[in-house]
């Protein structure tokens, strides 16, 4: 493999790597928002967004 070549692969991965974690951490905010705002409606939280401690659990990221 030429140097041009891993250099290109090594990006195309790095990309990917970077795509998929943003990705998930998008997804996680979205679950956490949810979860937070369940809470709130349910009166168990009364603290905005930024102040709240939200434990996600696994059946709530299906």
């Amino acid at each position: 493999m030429t140097t041009a070549a891993t250099t290109q692969y090594f990006w195309a991965a790095t990309w990917d790597g970077i795509r998929a974690a943003a990705t998930s951490l998008l997804r996680f905010a979205q679950i956490y928002e949810k979860c937070h705002e369940q809470m709130r409606q349910q009166g168990e939280l009364d603290l905005p967004i930024e102040h709240a401690a939200v434990i996600v659990t696994p059946d709530r990221l299906r």
